[in-house]
């Protein structure tokens, strides 16, 4: 499903990955571990298409991500990439339905929204209409029904985190790529979404690729790879 072939990558005089060579197989859950500032970042996302190696060659669902074009990428990444950031990135002004929501809203498919729910606005119940994968998404996360006209500012980093992996998954993608999801999260939040992702492996089958410090994600993950001064290594 992803394979890198002498990845690296320079800022300036800086090598944040040097000489990568990885391969993982579609359906696998890969932990990537390392310390701050070893190129763990910079690794995901050269893998989810966000950033170009400066030497070497991706290749990322069959597709050579490497001379692709900014737009290109952007297609790719939108029909086959879901990225959850450390610090959630959810849409403050937006409810929780309509953060989910915005990945099928960026490809058009508003005619499949059949899926009613009800809010209030100034004390008066209005109904609108969802797509039905965003509500089996919350469901699948744990997010209930009375939560759903929320703002992200009105849940708890747990919650936030759940709608943010709800999102990532809207467009059904066949890579979910995360970045050190439990990070800020007290140890309870972060076993609880240790063990979603390990629920979003097994149900969907997605390809997971999580950079991560969390004891709870690298028990649950299939292989593991570490990061040490941006060079990669295969951990027994």
């Amino acid at each position: 499903m992803i394979e890198l072939s002498g990845v690296t990558r320079k800022f300036g005089r800086t090598v944040a990955l040097r000489d990568a060579n990885l391969k993982v197989d579609e359906g696998e859950f890969l932990a990537v571990t390392g310390e701050s500032g070893s190129g763990k970042t910079t690794l995901l996302q050269i893998m989810a298409g966000i950033d170009k190696p400066t030497d070497g060659r991706v290749v990322v669902a069959g597709t050579d991500l490497t001379d692709l074009s900014e737009n290109n990428l952007a297609v790719f990444r939108r029909r086959n990439i879901g990225f959850v950031f450390q610090f959630f990135h959810l849409i403050p002004e937006l409810t929780v339905v309509e953060n989910v929501e915005l990945p099928l809203e960026l490809v058009r498919a508003r005619w499949n929204k059949t899926v009613k729910l009800t809010k209030t606005i100034s004390f008066r119940e209005v109904s609108y209409r969802t797509y039905p994968q965003v509500v089996e998404l919350l469901d699948l996360v744990g997010i209930k029904s009375q939560y759903f006209n929320r703002l992200p500012d009105e849940l708890s980093g747990g919650e936030q985190q759940r709608v943010a992996i709800a999102r990532a998954l809207a467009n059904d993608p066949k890579i979910l790529v995360a970045d050190q999801p439990t990070e800020n999260l007290d140890p309870e939040t972060s076993l609880r979404i240790a063990k979603l992702f390990e629920k979003v492996h097994g149900e969907l089958r997605k390809t997971l690729v999580i950079a991560t410090h969390s004891r709870d994600i690298i028990s649950r993950a299939s292989r593991v790879v570490c990061m040490e001064h941006g060079q990669l290594f295969e951990r027994g």
